[in-house]
């Protein structure tokens, strides 16, 4: 069984478009779910531990939204150089 987690955006990995993503939990493991109108649907398994996932989402929260002072990234041909660390 599935269970919404909350909606999201991300880049298709064929085309770098923007599209919709689900983050849901299954059996006890968070997953990103995105599907490209012009591409196959897409899943990566995020974290291996929903408890852990929730426990960061809590801490997040209870932090603010700042984005790190440092923080090491790659940059690929998916960066658009516009998310907050950039």
């Amino acid at each position: 069984m599935e269970l919404m987690q909350e909606r999201t955006q991300s880049l298709c990995p064929v085309c770098f478009e923007v599209i919709d993503a689900s983050v849901v939990e299954r059996g006890g493991a968070i997953y990103l779910t995105k599907a490209c109108p012009t591409h196959d649907p897409f899943e990566a398994r995020n974290e291996t531990d929903a408890a852990f996932y929730g426990s960061l989402a809590v801490a997040g929260a209870s932090q603010g939204t700042a984005p790190p002072d440092n923080v090491m990234i790659t940059v690929t041909r998916g960066c658009n150089m516009e998310c907050p660390i950039c």
